[in-house]
């Protein structure tokens, strides 16, 4: 997850499609990044099972879980923006701040990139849905 070209590996899935959109010369598909995501994915699909039952959480008086419905343009939009940003540039921001902790030349050029748009991205969402 701190290695952008790994990442990005993750995308070039192999699919039957025209050559105009086929895989880059070389590239191969990495699956590695859907163990990561089954790695947190399944304790908690265990955890949740267990505690369903549970008339209350252990330190509130009640359950508060999002039901859903309120998916709207600004969610479909930060999402979309999201996904574009994690797929071009092969970065999540979970990741990035293990890779800034790790050092400038850890990742190469577009770390630092990424991380000031991360930030103004805050920024500018924090005045535009204040």
């Amino acid at each position: 997850m701190t290695s952008p070209s790994k990442v990005i590996s993750f995308f070039y899935v192999p699919l039957p499609v025209p050559s105009a959109l086929a895989v880059p010369a070389g590239a191969a598909w990495d699956p590695s990044l859907a163990m990561v995501a089954l790695g947190g994915l399944l304790p908690n699909m265990l955890v949740w099972q267990k505690i369903k039952g549970w008339k209350k959480p252990l330190k509130r008086e009640v359950w508060n879980v999002p039901r859903g419905g309120n998916v709207d343009g600004k969610l479909l939009a930060g999402a979309a923006l999201f996904g574009v940003g994690w797929g071009l540039m092969g970065i999540c921001p979970g990741p990035l701040f293990a890779v800034l902790g790790a050092g400038t030349g850890v990742g190469g050029s577009s770390i630092p990139v990424f991380a000031g748009a991360f930030a103004a991205g805050g920024l500018v969402a924090g005045r535009v849905l204040a």
